[in-house]
């Protein structure tokens, strides 16, 4: 199966191959990944745990109006989500269900839940809010220029259609781990604001296009219903 990534530039510089186990290889994986798996996933955590607010974010007039749990969800949904990303590119996540499509339905529920901040209802702290008044100070251009080409890349890239081979769906989502990964770092390293927010912005999209995946494969006439 050629990978999705040939068809937007820099992904093939990944090098990444996408497979899906056969039902026959089930048990000797899910051994593997008894050792193994758990290992990734303290990994994963461990390297998410590590992030935080940069000084830029911390020091804007957006942030400092944010109470300390609207503080809280921010860290916690950036720390999820480069859990997640690491997750996907490494294919530790998908390695522990016995099939593909009971893989993307705990993805499905698990993004759909960290799409949103977690803030009581109310808050200040959405993803309209940070479009809206946190990008006020960075423009367009200034914003998409700091971006990674690989993210932009995934950012304006076609997705595997709905009757797509379930190893295409996974390389894209593959793939798609990889540029929340550097989105999230791009925030937490980031030493100018528009650079910080456009990665914010960055990991909306991608978050977004991971559940694009799997509502997509609720269409999908391969999956066995």
């Amino acid at each position: 199966m050629a990978s999705l990534a040939s068809g937007y530039g820099h992904l093939t510089e990944l090098g990444i191959q996408g497979t899906v186990p056969a039902r026959s290889e089930t048990s000797a994986r899910l051994c593997w990944i008894g050792c193994t798996g758990h290992r990734h996933a303290e990994r994963d955590l461990k390297n998410a745990m590590a992030i935080e607010i940069p000084s830029v974010i911390a020091e804007c007039d957006e942030y400092q109006s944010l109470d300390a749990e609207e503080r809280g969800a921010l860290l916690r949904r950036m720390r999820d989500a480069a859990q997640l990303g690491d997750s996907l590119f490494e294919g530790s996540r998908s390695g522990g269900y016995p099939d593909f499509f009971q893989f993307v339905e705990d993805l499905e529920l698990d993004v759909s839940h960290m799409q949103e901040y977690g803030s009581r209802p109310g808050s200040a702290l959405t993803r309209w809010q940070v479009h809206y008044s946190w990008t006020f100070y960075a423009s367009p251009q200034q914003m998409r220029s700091t971006l990674p080409s690989l993210v932009l890349d995934l950012i304006d890239a076609n997705e595997p259609p709905s009757s797509a081979p379930f190893p295409a769906t996974e390389q894209w989502l593959k793939d798609l781990g990889r540029g929340l990964t550097l989105s999230v770092s791009g925030i937490a390293n980031a030493q100018e604001y528009p650079s910080a927010v456009a990665n914010m912005i960055a990991v909306d999209i991608l978050l977004g296009r991971v559940l694009s995946a799997c509502y997509r494969l609720r269409l999908n006439p391969l999956v066995p219903r």
